[in-house]
């Protein structure tokens, strides 16, 4: 007996799931060490709105 396409158990793929979200992790930290790199300018008043929120000390090597 064949089953409907909506009974086809679903599988999650443990290396992909690990891969997708390290990847979601890793853009984070890129975001927030950037908005933190954009907060030392004098010209971004945005930035330095949200700089308590930011990493702070060496976020360059984070950032690359």
């Amino acid at each position: 007996m064949a089953r409907p396409n909506n009974a086809i158990p679903q599988k999650i793929d443990a290396p992909t799931f690990l891969l997708h979200w390290l990847l979601v992790l890793t853009l984070l930290v890129s975001l927030a060490t950037g908005l933190r790199i954009a907060a030392d300018t004098e010209q971004s008043s945005w930035a330095q709105a949200i700089s308590g929120l930011l990493p702070q000390g060496e976020i360059i090597g984070w950032h690359i």
